[in-house]
């Protein structure tokens, strides 16, 4: 049997997902009251779900034997996942503008501020993991995204981004 090496560009993407899942179940949270439910709202939901499970399932191999390589993996399913990704965020976002309402933030304009520019960090880099060839900068960025969203959890409570 062949030695597997795990690397770190398939963990971290995973983490980045995860994050990503749980910010889509607080919007859907956050905006629960103001979308109808009928079936089109219903199959919207589903849908996303679903594309994060085909995004899920794309970032880990079937077969760990074909891949002795976890990251020549990541490197090649690359472009299928931030891509996915990407669109999901953007569908959310369309749909967390339309169906939210304004409200105050009962939190110190720093707090605010940081939570602002993490975000505006994060979404960044977000847009580039397509398009980075090289896997010491994936892992370095796919960092970077983590601990945006390490902040964002951390000051969630008060901010509720």
């Amino acid at each position: 049997m062949q030695q597997v090496r795990i690397g770190w560009l398939v963990p971290l993407s995973a983490a980045v997902v995860l994050f990503h899942q749980a910010t889509f179940w607080l919007f859907m949270y956050e905006v629960q009251g103001n979308v109808p439910l009928h079936l089109l709202s219903l199959v919207c939901v589903l849908a996303v779900i679903g594309w994060y499970y085909l995004i899920s399932a794309a970032l880990w191999p079937d077969e760990p034997e074909t891949w002795p390589d976890f990251d020549e993996y990541y490197m090649a399913h690359r472009r299928f996942i931030w891509v996915g990704i990407i669109a999901i965020g953007v569908l959310v976002e369309i749909g967390y503008k339309v169906f939210s309402q304004e409200r105050e933030i009962d939190a110190p304009a720093w707090m605010i501020q940081l939570v602002d520019l993490t975000d505006i960090f994060g979404t960044l880099i977000l847009l580039a993991m397509p398009f980075v060839k090289s896997r010491r900068w994936a892992a370095i960025l796919l960092g970077a995204i983590v601990a945006h969203f390490v902040v964002i959890t951390a000051f969630t409570p008060w901010t509720f981004v």
